[in-house]
């Protein structure tokens, strides 16, 4: 798969997921037609490592993206800070990125809605975060007045 491919992806306007995880021809372009697809629900990036910021600012217009994965990937602290527009996700993986205290921070913009039942950071493999990193999560999580279960992994 590439940005050849993903090019056709247009022409499938009520597409709700797409798992593209594992393709290393993957890149910034490749992501460009998927920006405004309003039915996209879920997105696996996880493990194109040429996916970086740049690719992130096409996800931005995807307003109703509830899932991203983007473990693995080339994408930054300034790409995962740009992430705090997207505000339906409900699942976010950043495993093996460069997640610190100052980038969650950034993500405390994150408003969830009532109807959703659970909210998920997943920080595998962050080895920037410091270690009162997951205490700040929690925290992030109580000022979205989340009181009901969610999944928080750190490693």
């Amino acid at each position: 798969m590439d940005a050849e491919w993903m090019a056709y992806l247009g022409a499938f306007p009520y597409l709700r997921s797409l798992n593209v995880a594992e393709c290393h021809r993957i890149n910034n372009s490749a992501l460009w037609p998927l920006a405004g697809m309003t039915s996209l629900k879920e997105l696996d990036l996880s493990r194109c490592k040429k996916v970086t910021d740049a690719g992130i600012k096409h996800l931005l217009s995807i307003s109703h993206l509830e899932k991203l994965h983007l473990s693995r990937t080339g994408v930054t602290a300034g790409g995962i800070k740009l992430l705090s527009e997207l505000k339906n996700l409900s699942t976010l993986d950043l495993g093996g990125l460069p997640v610190t205290d100052l980038v969650l921070n950034s993500l405390q913009v994150f408003t969830v809605p009532k109807q959703i039942l659970s909210f998920s950071i997943v920080l595998l493999f962050c080895f920037a975060l410091f270690a009162d990193a997951c205490l700040q999560i929690i925290l992030i999580m109580l000022v979205v007045n989340l009181w009901f279960p969610a999944l928080i992994v750190c490693t």
